[in-house]
């Protein structure tokens, strides 16, 4: 800011520069006037975003199955909705509900993931244990931890309420063909 008034003409002639630091000032306020009104068109954005990515909450739990291989299914988009929200909170920025809903469920979403990826990884390490020659014997056992899981590929969204009590269910599978 002070190269620009070193650089102007006459600056330095004290007549002539009387009302410069009043013009320079009017454009100061603004250019403040601009960028606060940049904060808030980005700010609506966000809060059309997070209506956006609240769909994404009605996905599905995993994904795969059958012939498939088993994947835990949550949108990304949504922890980065998150710290987005605790940025914009301690910047004192008004969150909309929908926002503040799913930040007050970060924990439960990350506890859900991490349970989800753990059953996952389980089953595959159980599944590529077993032997060619006694898998007829345990397959029965397979398929019925396959029936455990399916729900969270079908029914059971991120917001359903019965998601503590499917995960208990497909422990409870895992348990009974633990290697």
């Amino acid at each position: 800011f002070f190269f620009f008034l070193q650089a102007e003409d006459g600056i330095r002639d004290v007549e002539r520069s009387r009302g410069l630091g009043d013009v320079y000032k009017r454009q100061a306020w603004r250019f403040l006037k601009k960028v606060g009104l940049h904060k808030l068109l980005i700010h609506e954005k966000w809060e059309k975003r997070v209506e956006s990515s609240k769909a994404a909450l009605q996905s599905t739990l995993l994904t795969g199955g059958g012939d498939k291989q088993w994947q835990v299914n949550f949108e990304t988009e949504i922890m980065t909705l998150i710290r987005e929200a605790k940025c914009m909170s301690r910047m004192g920025m008004k969150l909309n509900e929908n926002a503040k809903i799913i930040l007050l469920q970060e924990e439960k979403f990350k506890t859900y993931y991490n349970e989800l990826d753990y059953l996952i990884k389980e089953y595959q390490r159980i599944s590529d244990r077993i032997r060619s020659n006694t898998r007829e014997i345990v397959k029965p056992h397979l398929e019925d931890l396959e029936t455990r899981l399916r729900p969270g590929s079908i029914t059971l969204t991120w917001t359903s309420m019965n998601i503590d009590g499917y995960l208990q269910h497909v422990h409870e599978g895992l348990s009974l063909i633990h290697i």
